[in-house]
């Protein structure tokens, strides 16, 4: 028996466990739909028109806020996946420039300033320029976090990232969970976060730079067994603890968000996801003069108040409060403490309003029969996803035999189709 064949099949199984359960930026050169991508080698979630889609909404959504310069974080990996506290896994700089087209032609757009694993080398990473096609190329999930920095943030950034100390900033030795206060291991994150203060704190020496994020930067725990990290330390090259002087951490686009939230007095952080409205499919949504978006047969919108909400609805029916969880301690504080309900039961439509009487979620169960994104109550799991295509997310079990498939119904809500053998029973919408 050859085992040193058997210890090399396990290590090769060993090491794609390790990347599956603690990978924070996935490879450089993931598929893409641009003459200068990449392998091809990563999982596909979705169509490239899906991908075209997200990419010019957050082209569309940058330029109409006049942005120069933002930070952009993309969901490499299934959630589920992911420990806990990370949900994107790859942050980079959107820059508005001028681009050069394959024909030649130069319009304006954004192009993507990146810190990139090597393939090859996944012990090693580069500076890559790209186009947000290439960038969303492999996601999991149609969704982009967007930071955008202050104006004068964003000037500052623009000198750096055209400097030569862009390039100084780069520690090509990666790490996927580099510790973002010491020297020696980069990654992406880390790379914007040592970008972003050497704008800030207009230096580029980095020992300053590393002083100030340890004093004003939270980082992320790495949440992951201990046992995990040390046998991905031996087993993957892009795994290391040589820059973990205590319990890891590292760097995510949340934590970076909530730095620049706190420190830089007018950036904005949002999400956006693309929409399909205009597929012949999905159902037309009615914009009022105000620019709400409203399902047909409701009349009301999501932080909407009570009396609002009955008018709409045509009822005298008051809220009713919502019961305390049984299953909690005595001891323990009660989430539904202040919110109440309103059930139209011969309508099919629930409202639940918050501690303040806001509406902050809706339901639709039978006999509600208007449609949500082209959907019914009762149609089939194979007509949602054909009309409504992959899911943002994962699909995710809910009242222990319902299936949860979750789109964006516009930039500010979410609706989530639950779905059994039967068809969608019922549909949610909320932030």
């Amino acid at each position: 028996m050859d085992y040193s064949t058997i210890g090399i099949a396990f290590r090769g199984l060993l090491r794609n466990a390790l990347l599956i359960s603690i990978s924070i930026c996935i490879p450089a050169y993931a598929a893409s739909f641009s003459a200068n991508g990449g392998t091809g080698t990563g999982p596909v979630y979705f169509k490239a028109e899906q991908i075209i889609s997200l990419s010019k909404k957050m082209e569309r959504t940058l330029a109409a806020k006049g942005a120069r310069v933002a930070i952009i974080g993309r969901v490499g990996r299934p959630v589920s996946e992911l420990p806990e506290g990370m949900h994107y896994t790859h942050a980079a700089f959107a820059v508005y420039s001028e681009i050069t087209t394959g024909d030649g032609r130069h319009v304006q757009g954004y192009a993507m300033f990146n810190e990139y694993q090597v393939d090859e080398r996944p012990d090693t990473s580069t500076l890559v320029q790209d186009y947000p096609v290439d960038f969303f190329a492999g996601v999991a999930e149609l969704k982009a976090g967007i930071i955008i920095p202050s104006a004068e943030l964003q000037t500052r950034l623009l000198e750096v990232i055209a400097s030569p100390t862009y390039k100084a900033l780069h520690e090509p030795r990666y790490s996927a969970i580099a510790n973002p206060y010491t020297l020696g291991r980069q990654n992406c994150t880390e790379f914007v976060l040592d970008v972003v203060n050497a704008a800030i704190y207009q230096t580029d020496d980095i020992r300053v730079i590393k002083a100030n994020e340890k004093a004003f930067f939270v980082a992320q725990p790495v949440n992951v067994n201990p046992l995990k990290l040390m046998l991905g330390a031996m087993f993957s090259s892009e795994i290391s603890m040589s820059d973990q002087p205590e319990a890891p951490v590292t760097a995510t686009f949340e934590r970076l968000a909530d730095y620049l939230q706190k420190y830089d007095r007018g950036s904005e952080v949002f999400t956006v996801a693309p929409d399909f409205v205009q597929a012949p499919e999905r159902q037309r949504l009615d914009k009022e003069r105000n620019g709400r978006i409203t399902i047909s047969g409701l009349g009301f919108d999501l932080g909407d108040d009570v009396q609002t909400v009955k008018a709409a609805l045509k009822t005298a029916i008051d809220p009713e409060p919502m019961e305390r969880n049984a299953a909690l301690p005595a001891i323990a504080m009660d989430p539904n403490r202040g919110k109440t309900f309103l059930h139209l039961r011969t309508k099919g439509i629930w409202a639940f309003f918050n501690a303040r009487g806001k509406l902050e979620t809706i339901r639709l169960d039978a006999p509600f029969s208007n449609a949500v994104l082209g959907i019914r109550i009762g149609d089939s799991l194979g007509k949602l996803t054909s009309t409504l295509g992959n899911p943002l997310k994962k699909p995710w079990i809910a009242f222990g035999t319902l299936e949860v498939y979750q789109f964006a119904l516009d930039d500010t809500a979410y609706v989530n189709f639950d779905v059994n053998d039967d068809g969608v029973q019922l549909i949610f919408i909320t932030r």
